[in-house]
């Protein structure tokens, strides 16, 4: 793989009235990268890498003005931080959107 970012899938989401938002899933260098893209910028919210015993995740977050860069250390076998991230998403998306329809998903990859 070469050293370009790669752009593997995507998907839309209607930001303002006739804007359309992304969720970026990339490749660079065999790390995994998930990245927002609104306003013609992009920001990468989560960046993975592995080893032999599982997998690094690192997500930008922010406490207050604090910004942060989490470190996670997921080993194989264990629960899962991103199930438990997504589980929480979907109860945020059931319990504050009323009426959407699904993203629309661009897939890169052949």
């Amino acid at each position: 793989m070469s050293a370009d970012k790669t752009d593997l899938k995507e998907f839309i989401f209607d930001d303002w009235p006739e804007k359309e938002g992304r969720v970026i899933l990339c490749e660079k260098n065999g790390w995994l990268t998930v990245e927002v893209g609104v306003d013609g910028k992009r920001f990468k919210i989560i960046d993975e890498s592995r080893d032999q015993w599982g997998s690094w995740l690192y997500v930008s977050a922010t406490k207050g003005d604090e910004k942060a860069l989490l470190n996670i250390a997921q080993e194989d076998g264990t629960r899962s931080f991103l199930d438990a991230l997504i589980q929480s998403l979907i109860y945020l998306r059931d319990s504050t959107e009323i009426d959407t329809k699904k993203a629309t998903k661009i897939d890169h990859e052949e």
